[in-house]
């Protein structure tokens, strides 16, 4: 059988960043209300990652997140996601030492949230407590555990993160059946198509999906073909193509590649102009000069292009136009 790696902290860590906004909306909706979206929130946990004082872990994903609330108040929101336990205290402490290391580097209280996404949570998931001859500590804190969230309440959220809290349960679900896991996959990214999310959501959910709910290699190809591709024709085989579909294809392209589409054709347009116009200002002397300087005299391409004040495209291009290479 396939083994499928399944990077919960990479997707988890990227879509709490991109979507923040519902995510807060979807986990602490009270504080959602009072936060001022027009301010930007500030990201912390590399600063609070570099510190000596927590052990740290690769399958630890945690963001402090620093938000201003509309009567001009800061507010601290702490979130650890948790992939595994073993059902003892270890979580219930290192919030605490999160508590603890946030109070004293910053002074500051925080709101604090623990989603646990694998298939086991702990006895006390949203709790602390230590007593030590009649010396006590308890702190409380926020939990989530998806595992224990009901399917039907999740398909009637609105809210991005409803998708992105039924993907991680479809994954548990499908646990060794990867037909079912194909259903459900594709369930999913039918469910964001339809709901009139924004294309920038929309694109998030989609790479959310794509890289959580993995599937062995072939289903992975079907997928990609029959309801990836299928989904972007149109009954003119994609001669014409909708606004929102361009606008899709864009959005996905600029969050996986850097650029959009519209970008990188724009890019290569210039490319093109400026070899046209560095190609005007070569005559044929010049043309046979560079010739000559290449299976002559053996200069490269890059000595060539810097003697003779011009890009090494240009003169890639003169030497493939005169067939002297490939």
């Amino acid at each position: 059988m396939e083994r499928i790696r399944i990077e919960y902290d990479k997707s988890w860590k990227e879509v709490v960043t991109y979507l923040f906004n519902p995510f807060v909306a979807f986990f602490i909706p009270e504080l959602h209300e009072q936060i001022d979206w027009n301010i930007p929130p500030e990201f912390l946990e590399k600063e609070l990652h570099n510190t000596k004082n927590i052990k740290k872990s690769k399958r630890i994903v945690d963001k402090l997140v620093k938000v201003q609330l509309k009567n001009g108040e800061e507010k601290w929101i702490f979130i650890h996601i948790e992939f595994q336990t073993d059902g003892n205290k270890v979580i219930g402490l290192r919030m605490y030492e999160y508590y603890q290391l946030i109070r004293e580097r910053y002074g500051k209280e925080v709101v604090a949230l623990v989603i646990y996404t694998g298939r086991s949570i702990p006895k006390q998931p949203n709790i602390y407590q230590q007593k030590y001859f009649g010396t006590s500590i308890t702190y409380e804190f926020n939990s989530y555990a998806v595992i224990e969230q009901n399917e039907e309440e999740l398909l009637n959220n609105n809210n991005p993160f409803a998708l992105v809290v039924l993907a991680n349960l479809y994954l548990h679900k499908t646990r060794g059946d990867n037909e079912k896991r194909y259903e459900f996959k594709t369930k999913l990214y039918e469910l964001a198509k339809n709901r009139n999310y924004s294309i920038d959501d929309f694109t998030k959910l989609l790479i959310f999906v794509t890289e959580l709910v993995k599937l062995p290699f072939t289903l992975e190809q079907k997928f990609e073909k029959e309801v990836i591709h299928s989904k972007l024709k149109n009954n003119s085989d994609m001669v014409q193509v909708s606004q929102t579909t361009k606008n899709l294809v864009n959005a996905f392209a600029k969050d996986v590649y850097g650029e959009s589409v519209e970008e990188a054709r724009e890019k290569t347009k210039n490319i093109e102009k400026e070899l046209k116009n560095e190609l005007k200002q070569m005559d044929e002397k010049l043309t046979k000069s560079i010739i000559l300087l290449y299976t002559k005299v053996d200069m490269s391409i890059e000595d060539i292009a810097e003697h003779l004040n011009f890009s090494s495209d240009a003169i890639k291009l003169i030497l493939r136009q005169s067939k002297i290479i490939k």
